[in-house]
């Protein structure tokens, strides 16, 4: 990813997870981290008293975990900043 930015004349300024367990884990192949997702919809679906319980069990853990994990496995917020191309300076 950061060759791209390089060739589009920008930085990486920050990148960190916006979510670790409360979303689909597309930026991972780990077979146990999908099962669970599986697992968790599944729960949800039973009704919104499911889906606030899972809520109020994952959010808080989705936070901390945000704020330790350097990698996570969906979305992730990423900072640019737009490189000077004459001085390569941002």
């Amino acid at each position: 990813m950061e060759g791209l930015l390089r060739d589009a004349g920008l930085e990486l300024e920050l990148r960190r997870p916006m979510c670790v367990l409360m979303n689909t884990p597309v930026d991972s192949n780990s077979a146990f981290l999908r099962r669970a997702w599986t697992a968790v919809n599944l729960f949800v679906q039973q009704g919104p008293r499911w889906g606030y319980l899972a809520g109020s069990v994952l959010f808080p853990l989705d936070v901390a975990l945000t704020r330790w994990v350097t990698e996570g496995p969906s979305t992730e917020l990423v900072v640019c900043r737009k490189v000077d191309a004459t001085t390569g300076a941002a």
